[in-house]
């Protein structure tokens, strides 16, 4: 939310996110490879960031006055503290540009890195190795938490929930101020339907990551003012298994029917905040298409390029890079934007609908984005280093180089899984995203954009 973050996203992250169309990303499963930080520091209570906010807020609506679902509400929960992890692309990345320093490349996308796997340090690129290796079994749905995802009977409770988690984010926005004709929007991009709504019951761990795609016409043309929606059981396990180390239901039970009923209540969860995460997406896709003039151009992919407004540009500038010569900057940056706020609007309503108390809402952040401080220092490192010592550098196109360089990695194994783990680099402004979700007190500017035609 982001398998960003390993059951946050995946990303595979992310993995591998369409640049300009409708979000064709992903929402979530930990967005890559993770390795984790250890840690020794002494548990202590989460604390939601918060900034002096520059709009200000509409009363946040209540839970009982926008859905059935069931309060969670709970000030006793036991208190947890998320494992810091680090993501081995970003490791990677920001090993190879410190490396870089002691030699005279100079951000020629066209010139190699002067590097060879053995400058690395050998010890961190075993571990992105065994992490990579390890997702598989991670991934996999147990045997005894199967049939909660695959099956008729589940396939069918999920479907309903997914329509369900439809009209309780229409009405969500609803409630939010949101105008009517973005409402009527929302509806024509992604109708609730089952035909356009997709849910894939299998137990891959290796399945394309959930997205929202553009709507395709023939074999020829898309459509990419409409959208439809894949959805795949890995995210919404990895989601429920966040959900429940958070422990916002408090300790999970010893037996096995009673566990199956508390991990049942987590998947339904997960699979909302999925759902809002990439009907989020879906949003962003109606608003673009109500400020572009031209119904011929809404349908192209780079839409937004013909936009009097778009909310990347009019919300949030905030987690913005300049992106080298910046000829990629709006479409990069529309990544950020969009990644950043549908993991801030899925977190806002999860903990809103849910009626979670500070402490439960704590417990997500840090569950969900806490854990990943470590990357996201990394991830400014990276910025900071490219900017200041290679200013006409485009950050995505590392990934291709640095590939290439691991391509003499001289074990086979670990040669594949490195030059995986590098290609994901192409997808970094998605990272960025996931990585600066949008802050409570952000959120207020998205609506207000929205109470706006």
């Amino acid at each position: 939310m982001p398998r960003l973050i390993h059951g946050l996203f995946c990303l595979i992250l992310l993995l591998a996110l369409a640049a300009c169309g409708v979000q064709d990303s992903d929402a979530t499963r930990a967005e890559t490879s993770t390795a984790p930080q250890s840690l020794t520091e002494t548990t202590e209570i989460p604390v939601i960031p918060t900034r002096r906010s520059t709009s200000s807020p509409a009363p946040a609506p209540s839970a009982s006055s926008l859905s059935a679902i069931p309060s969670i509400y709970d000030e006793t929960i036991p208190v947890t503290r998320a494992e810091r992890i680090t993501i081995s692309e970003i490791n990677l990345m920001l090993e190879a540009g410190q490396l870089l320093m002691e030699t005279n490349w100079d951000g020629d996308k066209d010139t190699p890195l002067p590097l060879r796997p053995e400058n690395f340090n050998q010890g961190n690129l075993q571990a992105y190795i065994e992490d990579e290796q390890a997702d598989e079994q991670d991934f996999t749905i147990p045997a005894e938490l199967e049939s909660l995802y695959i099956g008729a009977e589940a396939t069918t409770e999920i479907e309903s929930l997914l329509l369900t988690a439809h009209g309780e984010y229409l009405a969500y926005l609803e409630a939010q101020g949101v105008l009517p004709l973005y409402l009527e929007e929302v509806r024509r991009v992604l109708p609730a339907t089952l035909e356009r709504i997709t849910y894939h019951p299998e137990n891959d761990p290796t399945a394309p990551p959930t997205a929202v795609e553009s709507l395709q016409i023939s074999d020829e043309r898309k459509d990419h003012s409409q959208a439809v929606m894949n959805l795949y059981p890995v995210d919404i396990f990895n989601g429920a298994g966040g959900l429940e180390e958070a422990r916002l239901l408090g300790e999970p039970p010893t037996g096995a029917n009673e566990y199956r009923t508390y991990h049942r209540q987590l998947r339904d969860m997960a699979l909302r905040q999925l759902f809002w995460h990439e009907m989020t997406h879906v949003l962003q896709r109606a608003y673009v298409n109500l400020h572009v003039e031209d119904p011929a151009e809404r349908t192209r992919k780079s839409s937004y390029l013909f936009a009097t407004h778009t909310l990347f540009k009019d919300v949030d500038t905030q987690y913005h890079w300049k992106w080298g010569n910046g000829f990629f900057a709006d479409s990069n940056n529309k990544q950020v934007s969009d990644e950043s706020q549908a993991d801030g609007i899925a977190y806002e309503m999860l903990t809103t609908l849910y009626d979670m108390s500070d402490v439960q809402k704590a417990a997500v952040w840090d569950h969900q984005f806490g854990r990943l401080d470590k990357a996201r220092q990394n991830l400014n490192e990276i910025r900071l280093l490219f900017e200041q010592n290679y200013p006409d550098f485009t950050p995505e196109e590392f990934g291709d180089l640095l590939a290439e360089v691991m391509s003499n990695y001289p074990q086979n194994e670990g040669r594949r899984q490195l030059t995986t783990i590098a290609f994901r680099l192409a997808a970094i402004p998605a990272y960025i995203g996931y990585l600066n979700p949008m802050e409570p007190d952000d959120t207020p500017k998205f609506w207000e954009a929205l109470r706006q035609e």
